[in-house]
């Protein structure tokens, strides 16, 4: 298995297309690619703008309001296409990847990276948790939102799709200290506010989720919190 940033510093970025942007977090990872021409961030969310026009940095960004369902651009328009954290969000994953496939050039490379459910520490499974737990609150909300899914389920979805891998890793940031006092009391500041959102609405007389937020919590304090395991694939064109 190689190197993640072996494999970064390798892609030669070109005209790069960004989906599901949300914060550009990815935007990070992007900057280690050679040869940027021009990136094209686009999330369902119009609000994102304002993030990304603040984090983008020197890299050439501009933002449109899109969702990936249907992408408005003409075939072949992009030489590499990222979509991060965000596979566990698309509701119809098929149609996606078959607008990537179109505006993808021959040549072209799309990447995904996604963090995982399956083979973590302790410490990570709290990071799933809190994950797994926000994801409830959107689904409760009429917001598709999946679980993260395991590396397996992963891997069948692109052996579906028609593309084929170039390469691939899986990686995680090191936590020096999982148990870290303030680490930890800064994730049960975090189930706090999640508390208090769910006093907030409607279905706040369901006991079952200030139970389950109350657990994460203790889950938390006892195992302390580390960032989940994510894979990276680097995919062509079949």
């Amino acid at each position: 298995m190689e190197n993640l940033e072996g494999i970064i510093n390798e892609i030669s970025g070109g005209k790069i297309l960004d989906i599901a942007t949300g914060g550009g977090d990815f935007l990070k990872i992007i900057a280690n690619f050679k040869n940027i021409k021009e990136i094209i961030a686009i999330d369902k969310m119009e609000r994102m703008k304002d993030v990304i026009e603040k984090n983008k940095g020197d890299l050439p960004v501009s933002f449109i309001t899109m969702d990936a369902i249907n992408l408005q651009f003409e075939p072949k328009s992009f030489n590499t296409v990222c979509l991060s954290n965000s596979l566990h969000h698309l509701e119809q994953i098929k149609k996606v990847f078959t607008e990537i496939s179109r505006v993808l050039c021959d040549d072209g490379l799309f990447i995904i990276n996604e963090m995982v459910s399956d083979e973590l520490s302790p410490a990570q499974i709290s990071h799933k948790l809190i994950h797994h737990f926000a994801a409830k609150l959107d689904r409760i909300n009429n917001v598709f939102h999946n679980d993260t899914y395991t590396k397996e389920e992963i891997s069948r979805l692109i052996e579906d799709s028609s593309f084929e891998i170039v390469k691939y890793t899986d990686y995680s940031f090191n936590q020096e200290d999982p148990k870290n006092p303030e680490l930890i009391q800064y994730f049960v500041d975090y189930i706090e506010r999640l508390h208090n959102m769910v006093r907030e609405k409607e279905y706040n007389k369901n006991t079952e989720y200030f139970d389950e937020l109350e657990n994460i919590k203790k889950y938390i304090e006892i195992n302390g919190y580390a960032s989940a395991t994510s894979v990276f694939y680097v995919l062509k064109k079949s």
